[in-house]
């Protein structure tokens, strides 16, 4: 029997295994050579009467095939075969056997790696031979390695260093969507590249291997030669800022001279290498150099918006003059904000317990809780589901002799002021937290409430029924905190204070001779002069924000007042809650107002986008028989007091 070699033939590779070129030779009889039958790999061999031309293929010598189909041609006589896959041509060393009754084979998932098929036949018990070499088969999976720096400097008529590495050999091409950049040989790998202009040019480069693999890689390509011969262009511009906003960040600056015409925005998630090419014009949404052109204004800002929440944002403003000659560019950096959505349902995330409770804020990880006669309570709130207290500062308080009560607390820096009743106002050095120390005090009588705004505390005085004011106290050096003037007596009890701008408001609970609203101004914070006045039935907790100021006003509701005037404010609504009840504390977040309902043992929450008629849109109901007292949201949460039960975190907004 004669053995032809390996024919190949449109891409389908075959071992053609002869029994014999002469069909009329003698059993057992040597053969001449067929005219078939020439070249490398031809030997004769022990022939059947049956003498059969097998053929053994694949569809390819290089192939990424998870499923690899080998077949032959097949004989009536020969009933058997067995498919070897062997590491070496003569497969002597066989790794996988296959016996095999029809006349092709699946090899589903094969290891990577050079594989040598060799077949064996049978007719009954007796062998007819085998293949004398077996048939190449490179499994390989791996796409073409791209090497080289993403970013490249380069002269005109220069190429780019990359180097493509792969288990078979790759082809590979360059690309470009700039008409200017000139790729004299774009299937070669190290192609030279000519530029018309200076300036930044992105290319991309493709390559695929014989397996059928494919990877591509981004490159910048910067090139300083090919200036318009006196090109002049715009300086850079100058005081380059970028503000934060809800899912956008509004960047402003100042023109730098030099005859700017419009402005180029680029926009990235890293830094910001490329420059625009002199002479050439873009358009918003082109690329370049990684970066994208989020937009061309003529005027010194821009607000790039439908931006995601939390992520960060490089942005490089290049200035450009009529000719489109650009400025080298000058970046920032900031990071949009998450749209907060206000969950459906509300629900307690965790709670930590406190014998007895008033105000509190939360700044980071940490939450600064007074514990009344207990001092303050520095809670560690990281894990909402497991607030932990970190430590307990007494201040000194004594509920035996009725010394000290913790009432409110307001943090500023490494510091938090504490209104401690009649040890008056503290200040406490919360650097570590879990060792606060008292850094310095000022007697007061009754402090309450306090507000903290530069160098300044501003601290409500609750003094029986006429006794009650406002201190005003320099806190330039917490040490040793002093009074600026005389406390001023308002006639009630005070309940709450803010500031907006030369303007104190008191606010008085019905506890006391007067009630309502007293506004003074503290142009001369010595001298502070009352301006104005608005009684209502009671008044508690009062908070400022973006030009309006919100207050609760026991069982009437949440008032809202128009600061445009701040000596003369307008009412703008006055808004009760559905069951009634009594509210005591607010806390205003985004578009939404949470207050406290004592008298219900309810959080409401009211959206207040129109502030003449805000609406109530969820309520938590509480389930601690305990009234809460005070609210602050920060973050996705709101931190509530409640009386003799302790802290207890709610989660109010999902992130977006």
């Amino acid at each position: 029997m004669k053995v032809c070699n390996l024919i190949a033939r449109n891409l389908v590779l075959s071992i053609l295994l002869l029994a014999g070129c002469n069909r009329g030779a003698e059993p057992g009889a040597p053969e001449e050579m067929g005219a078939d039958c020439v070249g490398e790999g031809c030997a004769i061999v022990a022939a059947d009467a049956d003498q059969t031309a097998i053929a053994l293929r694949t569809e390819r010598t290089y192939t990424n095939a998870k499923d690899i189909i080998v077949s032959w041609t097949d004989s009536p006589s020969l009933s058997e075969f067995q498919l070897d896959l062997a590491a070496d041509e003569f497969c002597q060393s066989s790794k996988k056997t296959l016996n095999i009754s029809g006349r092709s084979a699946h090899l589903l998932d094969l290891d990577e790696g050079v594989w040598f098929l060799c077949l064996k036949w049978k007719a009954g018990p007796r062998s007819l031979g085998k293949t004398p070499k077996g048939l190449l088969l490179v499994v390989d999976r791996q796409p073409p390695s791209i090497e080289g720096l993403l970013e490249q400097t380069l002269a005109s008529g220069g190429h780019a260093e990359v180097k493509v590495s792969d288990a078979t050999e790759s082809s590979c091409s360059w690309k470009s969507q700039d008409l200017t950049l000139k790729i004299l040989q774009p299937r070669v790998l190290l192609s030279e590249f000519e530029a018309a202009a200076g300036g930044s040019y992105e290319v991309l480069l493709e390559c695929q291997d014989q397996a059928g693999n494919s990877s591509s890689q981004n490159f910048l390509l910067n090139f300083s030669q090919g200036e318009p011969a006196g090109a002049l262009g715009p300086q850079n511009v100058m005081a380059l800022t970028a503000t934060a906003a809800t899912q956008s960040i509004n960047l402003n600056w100042a023109d730098g001279g030099g005859g700017a015409s419009s402005y180029l925005v680029l926009r990235s998630t890293s830094a910001i290498t490329a420059r625009p090419v002199n002479g050439m014009s873009y358009t918003q949404g082109s690329l370049l150099g990684g970066s994208t052109v989020a937009g061309i204004t003529s005027s010194p800002s821009f607000k790039d918006s439908n931006l995601v929440g939390n992520v960060s944002y490089f942005y490089k403003v290049v200035a450009s003059n009529a000719a489109n000659i650009y400025a080298s560019g000058v970046e920032t950096n900031s990071t949009a904000l998450a749209l907060k959505v206000l969950k459906t349902t509300l629900s307690r995330t965790g709670i930590i317990n406190f014998p007895a409770v008033e105000g509190l804020r939360t700044l980071g990880n940490y939450s600064y809780v007074c514990r009344e006669y207990d001092g303050l309570a520095i809670v560690n709130s990281s894990n909402p589901a497991a607030p932990s207290q970190t430590s307990l500062l007494s201040l000194g308080n004594n509920a035996n002799t009725g010394v000290g009560w913790c009432s409110d607390v307001k943090v500023l820096g490494n510091f938090a002021y504490v209104a401690d009743w009649d040890k008056g106002l503290i200040i406490v050095d919360v650097t570590n937290p879990a060792a606060p120390l008292v850094k310095g005090s000022l007697p007061l009588s009754n402090a309450s409430i306090v507000q903290v705004e530069g160098n300044f505390a501003y601290v409500a005085l609750e003094n029986g029924g006429t006794g009650g004011g406002l201190a005003i106290v320099d806190v330039t050096n917490p040490s040793a905190p002093s009074l600026v003037g005389a406390p001023i007596s308002s006639g009630g009890n005070a309940a709450g204070v803010a500031k907006v701008g030369n303007f104190i408001y008191l606010t008085h609970r019905d506890s006391g001779n007067f009630k309502g609203l007293k506004i003074y101004d503290i142009t001369n914070p010595a001298a502070p002069n009352l301006v104005k006045t608005l009684v209502r039935p009671t008044m508690e907790e009062i908070e400022v924000k973006d030009g309006f100021a919100y207050v609760t006003v026991g069982t009437s509701g949440l008032e809202i007042f128009d600061l445009v005037t701040p000596a003369n404010p307008v009412s703008k609504s006055l808004t009760p809650m559905p069951d009634s009840g009594y509210i005591i504390s607010v806390s205003i977040a985004d578009n939404f107002a949470f207050v406290t309902n004592y008298g219900t043992s309810k959080i409401n929450v009211l959206d207040i986008t129109n502030k003449s008629a805000p609406t109530v849109a969820r309520t938590y109901v509480e389930n601690l028989n305990a009234g809460p007292l005070y609210i602050h949201v920060a973050g996705a949460y709101a931190y509530i007091t409640n009386q003799n039960k302790g802290m207890q975190i709610i989660e109010v907004f999902e992130f977006q």
